[in-house]
């Protein structure tokens, strides 16, 4: 079986080793691993626990209670009063949170040693995320049993957290040399890195399309290249993005946010973004911190390019127009030249681009970027 991290780091290590030890009944843990959509947390705890003689269970951060203590192996005796509890829930009744916790407590403590693992923290409600925390905190004191978490956000404490980071290009071909048991031709390796930017699905989806398309291919010694000559984007990754902009989309807010840095592209300045979008500072930080909880955005911008070419594509043309012209117009008064790049978006009748670009082109020349000046005119000049 491939893996995202072909080579497990350090702090995975560490995790494997405390796993291990939870069969000697050591103190309980708790550790969530983080990070981008596709980026390979799932495949991460899963590799971990095949490689850990535990028996172990995975549930999902949205399901009620009951869904997930049916998915646990049933302990051979639990305390009477946990018997009671869950006889009330099987029944339908609602327990507190102190009881459920108390149950599912008591569950983990007979199975040990065990692990949970619970799917996509980040899709919890409230009241199922503070659940898991004291779950969590209930676990460190459980000798034998281990709580492992995924989730697109940072979990709060007690978890330890793991980020899982894009993988860099020696990274990338160990995890197609797994998958395909040879070394990939170079160019190839090039090419799918190139547009994966190391992230685990993405860099796998490539390459399984450009093998299904022909463009990599065995001639029964080895691993063959043949050049696309056009861009190509898998189907499968185009939905994963999709699905993860439209769950995003259903607040207007951040779909208006998706769609101004989409215009702007990468760096665009914050307070353009706020003035574009007529929020507050603050109020830009708490949308671009929901859309980093959605796995779109790190550090602030868009984790893959095709988030953005996605994203763009999404909005409709007035809407497009319109939020292009908003940036355009703050944009105007202090940066003629990043105004000028929104031309095209905007849709500016003819005169009033080809005065804009014409400013922008002596922007430049005066500023000794002659090329930058030159695509200006050209521009211009296009308008007739």
């Amino acid at each position: 079986m491939s893996s995202p991290a072909a080579a497990i780091n350090d702090p995975l290590e560490l995790v494997a080793k405390r796993l291990t030890g939870l069969n000697s009944f050591r103190p309980g843990l708790a550790v969530a691993f983080w990070g981008d959509p596709g980026i390979g947390k799932t495949f991460t705890v899963k590799h971990l626990l095949e490689h850990t003689p535990l028996v172990s269970a995975q549930v999902h951060a949205s399901q009620s209670l009951r869904d997930m203590l049916q998915v646990l192996p049933r302990p051979e005796q639990i305390p009477a009063w946990a018997s009671a509890l869950l006889e009330q829930l099987e029944g339908g009744e609602t327990l507190s949170k102190a009881q459920q916790l108390d149950l599912f407590g008591s569950f983990l403590d007979k199975l040990s040693p065990f692990v949970l693992h619970v799917e996509d923290l980040h899709e919890a409600s409230v009241e199922r995320t503070e659940l898991i925390l004291a779950l969590a905190q209930k676990v460190l004191h459980l000798p034998g049993v281990g709580l492992l978490v995924t989730s697109r956000t940072k979990p709060l404490p007690p978890f330890e957290t793991i980020r899982l980071e894009p993988l860099n290009r020696s990274q990338t071909a160990q995890l197609l040399t797994v998958e395909i048991a040879a070394p990939l031709p170079p160019e190839a390796l090039d090419w799918v890195f190139l547009r994966a930017l190391g992230n685990p699905l993405f860099t796998l989806e490539y390459f399984r399309f450009l093998s299904r398309q022909g463009f990599l291919y065995n001639d029964g010694k080895r691993w063959r290249w043949r050049d696309p000559e056009r861009e190509i984007v898998p189907v499968t990754v185009e939905a994963l993005i999709e699905r993860v902009l439209q769950s995003a989309s259903q607040n207007p807010d951040l779909e208006r946010l998706i769609g101004v840095k989409a215009i702007l592209g990468f760096q665009a300045p914050k307070t353009v973004l706020a003035g574009v979008l007529a929020v507050s500072p603050k109020q830009l930080q708490v949308l671009q911190t929901q859309l980093e909880g959605h796995g779109i955005l790190r550090f602030g911008e868009f984790v893959h390019p095709l988030y953005r070419e996605l994203g763009l594509s999404n909005l409709e043309a007035e809407s497009r127009r319109q939020l292009a012209r908003r940036a355009l117009e703050i944009l105007e008064t202090n940066d003629v030249e990043a105004a000028a790049n929104l031309v095209a978006l905007a849709e500016l009748p003819a005169e009033t681009a080809i005065d804009l670009l014409q400013r922008a082109a002596n922007s430049a020349r005066a500023a000794s970027r002659p090329v930058q000046a030159s695509r200006f005119l050209a521009e211009a000049s296009a308008f007739g």
